[in-house]
């Protein structure tokens, strides 16, 4: 998935918020301004996390969608 940050927080703070609220089975790489590519350890299904902690992740992000690695 693809996460836009909040306007208040940024790739560290965001980072600190996955760890803090025992999110660690997403991993968060940033990609460049303010978006965020979130996987799922192994084992896991973003969709099924996304879908769970829907408020949680509004919370930190402002928009999250899925990724489509368009050719």
């Amino acid at each position: 998935m693809v996460g836009k940050m909040l306007p208040d927080l940024d790739f560290s703070q965001l980072q600190e918020e996955f760890f803090k609220d025992g999110m660690s089975m997403v991993r968060v790489r940033y990609m460049g301004d303010n978006l965020a590519l979130l996987t799922p350890r192994e084992g896991e299904c973003m969709d099924d996390i996304s879908k769970l902690n829907k408020e949680w992740f509004h919370s930190v992000l402002g928009d999250f969608k899925p990724w489509f690695d368009s050719l």
